[in-house]
């Protein structure tokens, strides 16, 4: 009878700070638990043929915590939160602190060196921003490097240039440990034609209405309704705008 060498599969492990799981492997032995071969699983053919053929069992692995990775990404964890001082460290994982390094990556490229805005906004949709059609950022456009995913543009909207658009706000260590104030997640909207003038800033849980403009150096605070003007610091209605001639906005303009 032939025997066929087994294919070896890659091991595929979701790593947080506190559950790790070999996936595909180990499937009826606790999987929140992190799975210790008392053989080599990278050598042993044994181990791969039992493996392959769903019979491994508790005589095979030991089951437990590996403490000294746990504690190993703590200790990462912990250095990075020192050097924000007084800030608070949203990334939970070393995971995400890897992927928000990227993060903060490409936006120190896009913010600091020329480049066309079309690479802009490839920039900022790498980032998770949610971008339609036809939008214009112009140069040093700060979006939210923590929650960029909460932050919407939808199409023909323009941001001037110099615009800081946040989604998240934590106050500093001191008044968390008060419970003075809480830390805010709060999507930002900026509809369709919206046009965001040069130096304006928008606040987590704002959105902007359709062809609506807020003016420079503006800070929007509350929402601004379609077709208005607004400006000031907080930002307030200036005045209703009126299309010439009864017109309105092409849905279509392509």
């Amino acid at each position: 009878m032939l025997h066929q060498t087994p294919v070896r599969r890659p091991i595929k492990f979701e790593n947080t700070l506190l559950e790790y799981k070999f996936q595909g492997i180990v499937t009826s032995i606790h999987d929140t638990k992190i799975v210790l071969c008392r053989n080599s699983f990278l050598s042993s053919e044994r181990f791969w043929l039992k493996s392959l053929s769903g019979i491994l069992n508790e005589t095979d692995c030991q089951l437990e915590i590996v403490g000294d990775v746990i504690r190993m990404s703590r200790r990462i964890i912990g250095w990075f939160q020192k050097q924000l001082g007084t800030a608070k460290l949203e990334e939970k994982s070393v995971r995400a602190l890897l992927k928000a390094m990227l993060i903060r990556i490409r936006l120190s490229l896009v913010m600091n060196l020329p480049m066309l805005p079309s690479m802009r906004v490839m920039f900022y949709r790498a980032n998770g921003v949610n971008i339609g059609r036809n939008v214009f950022i112009g140069t040093d456009v700060l979006l939210d490097p923590v929650r960029p995913d909460l932050i919407h543009l939808e199409d023909y909207v323009s941001l001037a240039g110099r615009n800081s658009i946040l989604t998240h706000s934590d106050p500093t260590k001191p008044i968390r440990d008060l419970g003075m104030l809480d830390a805010v997640f709060a999507p930002v909207r900026v509809k369709r034609g919206a046009w965001i003038a040069i130096g304006a800033t928008i606040l987590p849980g704002v959105t902007i209405g359709e062809n609506a403009i807020v003016a420079a150096g503006a800070v929007v605070t509350k929402d601004i309704p379609a077709n208005a003007l607004a400006g000031g610091i907080p930002a307030k209605v200036i005045r209703k705008m009126v299309p010439k001639n009864g017109k309105k906005l092409d849905k279509d303009l392509d």
